[in-house]
Parts: structure tokens; sequence; C-alpha cells
């Protein structure tokens, strides 16, 4: 069965080496701005993972690497929150101020 990929924030904000397949279209924008910067290593196929898997035990360069580039990637992505929050601080703020006039 085909499904649409697992979330790879909370591993690539540990600094974990994430190894992916192809089906990632649940979290296809990380999944690219990942793999464009070589913080996640996309998979094709059984053998490949085999392969790499086996090529990053021996590489703990490679894996450490991997993972900061991939913790980079998901900061630059976060902070949603604090945008939102700053987008809407002057509404708030003028709603606020009508409401103390009300009261």
């Amino acid at each position: 069965m085909r499904h649409g990929g697992q979330n790879p924030i909370e591993p690539a904000k540990l600094g974990a080496c994430v190894l992916h397949g192809p089906h990632v279209w649940n979290f296809a924008e990380v999944y690219r701005a990942l793999d464009a910067a070589e913080g996640a290593l996309p998979i094709a196929d059984a053998p490949e993972l085999t392969a790499r898997f086996g090529a990053l035990l021996t590489a703990p360069e490679r894996r450490a690497a991997t993972g900061e580039k991939g913790r980079a990637v998901v900061e630059a992505l976060g902070g949603a929150l604090d945008r939102v929050l700053g987008a809407l601080e002057p509404s708030l703020s003028k709603l606020q101020q009508q409401d103390r006039i009300d009261a």
C-alpha cells in the first residue's frame, strides 16, 4: 500500500540522518527542502536502502553532516507561529484598545 510519507521534521530537529522513499507527498515541501540541502537522503528501493544504510554505518561524519543540514532546514522553515502572531499583533492591539474603551 502506498502512503504519503512520515513527518521528517521531528527527527531532523534532533539532527538525525533522514532516509526516505519516494512516497512523501504528505510532507512534499519539507522533503524537497531537505533533499535540496542534502539534509535527507532519498532512497529508490530496498537494495539502495541496504547500500546507503550500510555506508552510513561506517561514516559517522557523513551521518552527522546530513543530520546538521536537516536540522538547519527545519529550523529555517520553522517559526510559523511567531510570524503569524507578529502579523496579527497590530489587529489584536486595536481590539484590546477597543475593549478598554467599551468597558
